[in-house]
C-alpha cells in the first residue's frame, strides 16, 4: 500500500527570527536560517521592513551621507531636527538650511550631540565642542560663548545626565571623566565641577574609556572591556561619587551602539550586543547575551566592518526594536523588543542596507541618513525602488530524519503583498541547489472597510489574507526532490504592498528507511 501524504505545518514560521549560532541540523523550526529585509511584526510573523522616503525636498550634503541625525528639544517643548554631513550643520527637514560650516577645521565627522538647559552640544574627539543657544539662536566654539570657563576638553563621549554634562575619551587621556558645574555645560572650573580618573579601580590593568550613560541613578562608565559603576552622580559627585562596583570582561567597542531602551540599556561589546541591567545584576560576564542567537555571524560583520566610529544604532520605540548598523558591512541587524525568548535574547532579523546615521523622535518617527538626504522609515518601497525580502526555514526532517522524504506540494498563506513577485525555493540534504517557483499576487481593490464576501481580512487598513494564486493546483505549489531533510525559502520583490508569511503547509511522502 502506498505510504500516506502528510503535512508539516508552520504557523507563524520564522517566529523565533534568525539563528546562525546553534547546528544547522538540529535547529528547530521557529527559527529562520535566513531573514533579510525582516521585522517580526506586532502578531509575530516574520514579515517584510518598511522602506524609506526622501524627507528633503533637495538632495543635499554634496550628495554624502549625513553622519548625525539628532532631534533638539527646547524648554517651550519646540524641536527640530539637526544633521550633520559634508563638514557642515543643516537645520529642516523638508529644507537644509546651513548653520555651521566646520570644512576648514574638521578632520572627520563623528559628532555626538546632546540637548542640556536650552542648549545643544557637540563633541568629537580632538575637535572643539560646539554649542548651539536656543535662546540666542546662536552656533559657535563653547570656548566662545559669553558663559565659558575652565578648559573644556576634547572628547569624543558626552552624556547630558543629572543636571550636568559629562566628558570622556580624549586624544591623550583614555581614562578621566570630567564634569561640568551644575545647570551650565560651559563652565568647567570651579562651583561643582571636577573630574575622576578610573586608573586606581582597574583590577586588570589599563583600559580605555568608549562610552557613559547614566542608569537608575549610577554614572556608568563603559570601557573596552570594563564596566565602571559609580554612585552619587546625581548629587554632588565632587563630593559625592562613590564606586560601587567594576565589571571585568565585558566592556563596550562602540559609543554610538549605547542606546536606552526604556527599562535598560544596550550596547555592543567584543563578544555581541548586551543588556546592561543583566550584566549589573550578574556582576560578571555573562553567558547571557542579547545577540545570542547570531553572536558568531554579527562579532565576524563587526570586525569586517572595521570601523567602530561609524557603527550607528536606535531604539524606535514604535516598531519596538533596536537597530545596529554597520555601514562598512551594509548590513543593519534588527532586535525586535516586542517579546524576548525564554532565554532573554532578542529575535533577530537583518536589513541589508546600513544607514550611517539613526535617529527615533519624541513623535515616534525614525530617519535615517541616505546620500544627500534625511529619509524616513515608511512605505513599502525604499525611494521608489524595491527591495528584497527574503525567509528561509531551518533543515526540516519532519519528525524522522532517518526517512527519505518525496516533496509533493506547498501551501502558503501570506499577509498583504497585492500586485508582488513572490519566489517558492526549495531544496533538500543541505543542498545550495535551489529549486524555484513564480507567481504574483494581483492587484486588489479594496473593498469598503476591507470586508468582502467570503474574505477573511480584519478591519485592518486594507490587508488582505492570500493563499497561493489559484491557477497552481490545489491552492498550493507542487514541488518535487526527495532526501532526509528539506529546506524552503519565500523571496518577495517588495514595491507595492506590506508583505508577511503567516503559514506554511508543506506536503510530503515517506520513503524508504536509511
Amino acid at each position: 500500500m502506498a505510504a500516506p501524504i502528510r503535512p508539516v505545518s508552520l504557523v507563524a514560521p520564522g517566529f523565533y527570527g534568525l539563528n546562525t549560532q546553534d547546528s544547522p541540523i538540529t535547529l528547530p523550526k521557529e527559527f529562520a536560517l535566513r531573514a533579510e529585509n525582516a521585522v517580526i511584526d506586532q502578531y509575530g510573523r516574520i514579515a517584510a521592513r518598511k522602506g524609506w522616503v526622501t524627507v528633503n525636498t533637495t538632495a543635499g550634503y554634496n550628495s554624502t551621507e549625513p553622519t548625525l541625525l539628532h532631534e533638539v528639544v527646547k524648554k517651550a517643548g519646540t524641536t527640530e531636527i539637526v544633521s550633520i554631513g559634508n563638514n557642515r550643520i543643516y537645520t529642516g527637514t523638508t529644507t537644509l538650511t546651513e548653520v555651521y560650516n566646520g570644512s576648514a577645521t574638521w578632520t572627520a565627522q563623528y559628532w555626538k550631540a546632546v540637548n542640556f538647559n536650552d542648549n545643544t552640544y557637540f563633541f568629537q574627539r580632538g575637535h572643539n565642542p560646539l554649542i548651539y543657544d536656543h535662546v540666542a539662536n546662536t552656533w559657535m566654539l563653547v570656548s566662545a560663548h559669553a558663559g565659558y570657563s575652565g578648559t573644556v576638553q576634547l572628547g569624543n563621549e558626552v552624556l547630558s545626565a543629572y543636571g550636568r554634562l559629562w566628558v570622556a575619551d580624549t586624544t591623550t587621556d583614555k581614562t578621566t571623566v570630567w564634569w561640568s558645574d551644575t545647570l551650565s555645560g560651559m563652565k568647567w572650573s570651579g562651583g561643582a565641577s571636577g573630574s575622576v580618573s578610573i586608573e586606581s579601580v582597574l583590577t586588570n590593568g589599563t583600559d580605555s574609556i568608549v562610552a557613559l550613560a547614566g542608569f537608575n541613578g549610577f554614572l556608568v562608565i563603559f570601557c573596552k572591556k570594563t564596566i565602571i559603576v559609580y554612585s552619587g552622580a546625581d548629587g554632588d559627585p565632587t563630593a559625592d561619587l562613590k564606586l560601587v562596583e567594576v565589571i571585568d570582561g565585558v566592556g563596550c567597542i562602540a559609543r554610538d551602539s549605547v542606546q536606552d531602551v526604556g527599562t535598560d540599556i544596550f550596547f555592543l561589546s567584543d563578544t555581541g550586543v548586551r543588556s546592561l541591567g543583566r550584566v549589573i545584576q550578574e556582576k560578571s560576564p555573562p553567558l547571557f547575551d542579547i545577540s545570542r542567537n547570531v553572536r558568531d555571524q554579527l562579532i565576524l560583520d563587526v570586525l569586517t566592518n572595521n570601523d567602530y566610529d561609524n557603527i550607528r544604532s536606535v531604539y524606535h520605540e514604535r516598531e519596538a526594536f533596536y537597530l545596529l548598523s554597520l555601514p562598512t558591512r551594509g548590513i543593519t541587524y534588527c532586535f525586535d523588543l516586542k517579546q524576548r525568548l525564554q532565554d532573554g535574547s532578542c529575535k533577530v532579523t537583518q536589513w541589508m542596507y546600513a544607514p550611517k546615521s539613526l535617529l527615533s523622535t519624541r513623535s515616534r518617527e525614525m530617519y535615517l541618513g541616505r546620500p544627500g538626504y534625511i529619509g524616513r522609515y515608511y512605505g513599502n518601497t525604499d525611494n521608489g525602488s524595491s527591495f528584497r525580502f527574503l525567509y528561509y526555514t531551518s533543515h526540516l526532517d519532519a519528525g524522522d530524519s532517518s526517512i527519505i522524504k518525496i516533496l509533493k506540494k506547498v501551501n502558503t498563506l501570506t499577509v498583504g503583498g497585492a500586485g508582488t513577485n513572490v519566489f517558492l525555493k526549495w531544496t533538500v540534504d543541505y543542498g545550495t541547489d535551489y529549486r524555484s517557483a513564480l507567481w504574483t499576487y494581483p492587484n486588489v481593490v479594496r473593498s469598503e472597510y476591507n470586508v468582502s464576501e467570503y474574505n477573511i481580512a480584519e478591519y485592518n487598513a486594507g490587508i488582505t489574507i492570500n493563499p497561493v494564486p489559484k491557477q497552481f493546483q490545489g491552492y498550493g505549489q507542487t514541488i518535487g526532490g526527495a532526501g532526509r531533510v528539506f529546506q524552503l525559502g519565500i523571496e518577495a520583490d517588495i514595491s507595492n504592498d506590506a508583505f508577511s508569511v503567516q503559514q506554511m503547509d508543506i506536503f510530503v511522502k515517506a520513503g524508504r528507511t536509511i
